[in-house]
């Protein structure tokens, strides 16, 4: 579809827009070598659109997730849920918590905790651009990643591979306050094949990202009592869902809620079972759990 519209666009002339579009860094990890794709160019009057998702070929079945708000277990004066241990409520084999997966770093030949993110393809996974840059700079501050699905209690999956990352994508000269706090690490194997992947989209209409049922699947990585009473060390996969509250032209947030080190690039994907699985940002914020919101001109590039 976005192949017809971009065909269309650019032979009866749609209005595009250049404004604020940045052009995309592309980052290989083995040679250090840094490329650049020029700003992409889209229809203007289209207010919302999503990739498709994919279940994977792996056998378990698709999770089915609750789609009424919760009524308990929330934060204060809010409809989403504090977070819990996935494994508790589903089978981490099935779709889509399997797409969920944790980042780790390479430190003195030893894995660190580095990050959450979600596979969006066969072979890539977005995430943010603050745990594998420095803040609003294009320099890239590490030397290996690491993507695990289904990761959990310290132990990787029997049943999907782990993958190192061999390039990473991200807009150059990006700001975190701007909402452009996005990076898509290219894996070396599409290790999505298997679990598959959720879809990424945009959508102009606050309405239409206030109603519906979101979902976060996390790695939290730390104890910071003063925001969350749990302690959390990054071997484990939560979950947590509910309603947005707070919207804004860069970000969708969650009020009263917070985040945890570790959960940062961790999407928030709208759920409609067998319909929609759709990421519509990413964690940049712990405070008020606030995601820099995907953009038009952030989804077409």
């Amino acid at each position: 579809m976005n192949k017809i519209l971009f065909f269309l666009s650019s032979f009866l002339g749609a209005l595009e827009s250049y404004g604020q579009e940045k052009p995309v860094l592309v980052f290989d990890m083995l040679s250090g070598a840094m490329d650049t794709i020029p700003v992409a160019s889209y229809d203007t009057s289209i207010s919302s659109d999503r990739t498709d998702y994919f279940t994977g070929s792996f056998s378990a079945p698709t999770a089915v997730l609750e789609q009424t708000p919760p009524a308990s277990n929330t934060y204060p004066n809010s409809d989403f849920t504090y977070k819990k241990r996935a494994s508790i409520d589903f089978d981490l084999n099935q779709y889509p918590l399997r797409t969920s997966v944790k980042l780790f770093f390479v430190q003195n030949d030893t894995l660190a905790d580095l990050c959450s993110g979600s596979l969006i393809s066969r072979k890539h996974v977005l995430t943010a651009a603050h745990c594998v840059l420095d803040i609003n700079t294009n320099t890239v501050f590490l030397d290996s990643i690491k993507v695990c699905p289904v990761y959990d209690n310290g132990i990787f999956s029997t049943q999907f591979n782990a993958c190192a990352v061999r390039k990473i994508y991200f807009f150059k000269d990006w700001s975190i306050g701007n909402g452009e706090d996005f990076a898509v690490l290219e894996l070396e194997e599409p290790i999505g094949e298997s679990t598959g992947w959720i879809s990424i989209g945009f959508n102009e209409l606050d309405d239409d990202l206030s109603n519906g049922i979101f979902y976060k699947f996390t790695y939290p990585a730390a104890y910071i009592p003063f925001i969350d009473p749990n302690p959390y060390n990054g071997d484990t996969l939560y979950y947590n869902y509910g309603i947005t509250d707070m919207l804004s032209p860069n970000s969708i947030e969650i009020k009263n809620a917070s985040g945890i080190t570790g959960e940062s690039g961790s999407s928030l994907i709208k759920v409609i079972n067998d319909q929609e699985y759709t990421s519509y940002g990413v964690l940049s914020f712990s405070y008020n759990l606030k995601h820099s919101r995907i953009r038009n001109w952030q989804f077409y590039a």
